[in-house]
């Protein structure tokens, strides 16, 4: 039974209104369906409570999934609709239930279910179909969908999954990078930088005219008749050209490779190089090729550029989204394109503004404080709408960093869009409303008052025990009552703060405690109230300067640490990595490997396979120990490593990230490679010297 289909039956009043709308011989096959359904979860030896899990935990994944999920009766009637489709297709859920799926497709596509299901009922799966899908709006887009049959307890087909994941992007992301390539053929083809070919034993194959010019021949005929060893003839220094074939063999290409190169009138020039191997099916070194840049202005300019540097350095610092560079006085002095992007101004309109023009009110207010606040030398992080050219509010999160640039102290930050950010916290908040915040916060006291008059209508045991009070006594007080800082939580409620830390609490008897509280504003019966969780952290508290105490300490070990240590999510990216893994890695910073690395699979592992094996690995043991694997560095070398690993959980048991330690093994692994190679070689002597060795042992053993 598709989990799937249970959810909808226990929870969606909505569906079970589309199934209201189902042909009569259809509600009966799904009555005898239900039924048949009912018999089997009688007969099953699972309890009450794990199917509840089960059907809680795949619902969950379904609501969670980016794509969109259907739930299709065999003939394709939607039974189930996930948030995901709604947003997709711009139908409520009620709208959808009942109805065919050939709704959702273009008139020219609308048999296309019925042409799938012989192979859906003869219990196929069909894989990434492309395909068109159409809106409640009449727009279509690209998508691309997977369906599966679901089978009953006795294997019959009862039901299809449909997965729809809108490909619009990906297909403008192909289209770009077509027009991108199209783009770089032509600069290639009319590079200003030099590039050539070269044997590796120094002989010139292919060059530019921006190669001639820069050593100063006149034509490739020219140089190919005079330069017959490139290392010797060309380089100022001969070791150069060894070093530069040794990087380029280990590594298999060179980047920024700065050298001092001889002009055919012998003045020296300074030279960058990129460039890489070319090989052959067997892998032998056939070419050299890449391109060169005269760097000699910028070699004997390089006190000039130090400013730049400087801001550059500071840029790589910074977050990606809108970044902004200004002074004390509150003039642009940098921005990059996103800025203009989004707010809509030119970069004209810019130069003329302000940094606050872009906020209003409150907001305008807010920002204010906190640019004063960064110039007096603190890092600032605030919240704020920005203000776009035609009038609209878009939610941001910016960030500001005092710098000092020429002498003069300046403002540097990113600003990010955090709208649907904003949009997805309500979206959640309004289900953990409705469906799980009793059962999620059944273990603390919770109550319920009153917003506008602070009276307690309701409470839970937990409340009436850590309170000391009966549930009459309780309910004829206010919240500000069973707080020993009356004034700071009415202002908490009069700001409606969604939570505090740390505040203190009064028992019945006169004793103080420390409480932890998470609340919630809402309207239940038409009348505004409040929801809050009291925890007491008494204990918490008393452990908490223990805890700062031991904090620098675990700081020091982790960044000094001689091995990797990390964090990482499931899917792919890191949260933590410390310096010695970075440098594994020959990443600069952990902060470079952060963000760069965004599929440690697809990115790290020489093979992906790997991954998934030691993903599948922790789903059976939370633990693992010794998990060798070969990865890629930053600069495309390869390095062994062994991984002790182990997952973090969260309390309803999904897994929250995994963290563990790593070792370089490569010069280990290299070892046991030549070891094993001596072995061999020793049981080949072994095994061919048969007829010697009954001597040999007759001369020691008489």
């Amino acid at each position: 039974m598709s989990p799937t289909f249970n959810k909808t039956r226990a929870v969606n009043t909505e569906g079970c209104m589309g199934v209201k709308r189902m042909k009569k011989d259809d509600r009966t096959r799904e009555i005898e369906r239900l039924r048949r359904e009912n018999t089997d979860l009688r007969q099953s030896s699972l309890t009450k409570d794990a199917l509840f899990q089960k059907d809680s935990l795949l619902a969950a994944i379904v609501e969670s999934s980016r794509n969109a999920i259907l739930g299709l009766t065999v003939q394709g009637t939607i039974v189930s609709w996930n948030r995901v489709a709604g947003r997709m297709f711009g139908y409520a859920a009620n709208e959808a239930f009942g109805h065919h799926v050939s709704m959702l497709t273009p008139p020219d596509r609308s048999h296309e279910f019925d042409d799938l299901r012989e192979k859906l009922l003869a219990g196929q799966s069909i894989r990434d179909l492309r395909t068109i899908r159409l809106r409640k709006n009449g727009s279509t887009f690209p998508a691309t969908i997977s369906l599966s049959p679901i089978l009953n307890s006795r294997h019959e087909i009862v039901g299809v999954s449909e997965s729809i994941q809108d490909t619009t992007v990906l297909l403008d992301m192909k289209t770009a990078l077509f027009r991108t390539e199209m783009k770089y053929r032509s600069i290639l083809e009319n590079a200003v930088e030099g590039v050539f070919q070269t044997t590796e034993d120094g002989r010139f194959l292919m060059t530019n005219p921006a190669y001639l010019r820069m050593l100063g021949y006149s034509s490739e005929k020219e140089l190919m008749t005079e330069v017959s060893d490139i290392g010797a003839q060309l380089y100022a220094e001969r070791e150069d050209r060894d070093r530069f074939k040794r990087l380029v063999e280990e590594y298999g290409v060179v980047n920024n490779f700065e050298v001092r190169a001889i002009r055919k009138d012998r003045a020296l020039i300074w030279v960058s190089i990129n460039a890489r191997a070319v090989k052959d099916a067997k892998g032998r070194i056939v070419y050299y090729e890449g391109t060169v840049e005269d760097i000699t202005k910028r070699k004997l300019a390089e006190k000039d550029l130090i400013l730049e540097k400087r801001i550059s350095d500071s840029i790589i610092d910074g977050l990606p989204g809108i970044f902004y560079l200004f002074d004390d006085e509150l003039n642009y002095v940098r921005w990059n394109r996103n800025l203009e992007r989004v707010s809509g101004y030119s970069a004209e309109e810019i130069t003329r503004m302000k940094p606050v023009d872009f906020f209003r009110g409150e907001g305008r207010e807010r920002v204010e404080e906190r640019i004063r606040e960064c110039f007096e030398g603190n890092e600032i992080t605030v919240e704020a709408e920005l203000i776009l050219k035609d009038g609209s509010p878009v939610s941001h999160v910016f960030t500001g960093k005092r710098v000092v640039l020429d002498g003069k102290n300046h403002l540097l930050g990113v600003g990010l869009d955090i709208s649907e950010c904003k949009r997805t916290e309500l979206a959640i908040a309004e289900r953990e409303e409705k469906y799980r915040q009793l059962f999620e916060l059944e273990s603390d006291a919770i109550y319920l008052a009153d917003y506008e008059t602070g009276r307690i209508f309701e409470a839970n045991g937990a409340a009436l025990s850590l309170y000391g009070y009966s549930r009459g006594e309780l309910l004829q007080r206010r919240i500000v009552d069973l707080s020993a800082e009356p004034e700071k939580t009415a202002r908490s409620i009069e700001v409606k703060e969604p939570g505090v830390p740390l505040r203190y609490h009064t028992r019945k008897d006169g004793t103080v405690f420390a409480a932890e509280i998470r609340s919630t504003y809402t309207v239940l019966n038409g009348r505004p109230c409040i929801i809050a969780a009291t925890r007491d952290i008494t204990d918490r508290v008393r452990t908490q300067a223990e805890l700062l105490r031991s904090e620098e300490a675990y700081r020091s070990i982790y960044d000094n640490a001689m091995v990797g240590i990390f964090q990482s999510l499931p899917e792919g990216r890191y949260l933590r990595v410390n310096p010695a893994l970075a440098a594994i890695h020959r990443f600069d910073s952990p902060e470079e490997m952060i963000n760069t690395v965004t599929n440690i699979g697809k990115q790290l592992y020489v093979n992906p396979q790997d991954r998934e094996r030691y993903k599948k690995l922790l789903e059976t043991t939370d633990r693992l120990t010794g998990f060798e694997a070969e990865l890629y560095r930053k600069d495309g070398s390869r390095v062994w490593i062994s991984m002790n690993v182990q997952v973090v959980r969260r309390e309803n048991g999904t897994v929250a990230c995994y963290q563990g330690i790593v070792e370089d093994i490569t010069e280990r692994r290299k070892a046991e490679v030549a070891l094993r190679e001596s072995e061999e070689r020793y049981r080949s002597l072994f095994e061919h010297s048969h007829d010697a060795i009954p001597d040999h042992v007759r001369r020691f053993h008489p």
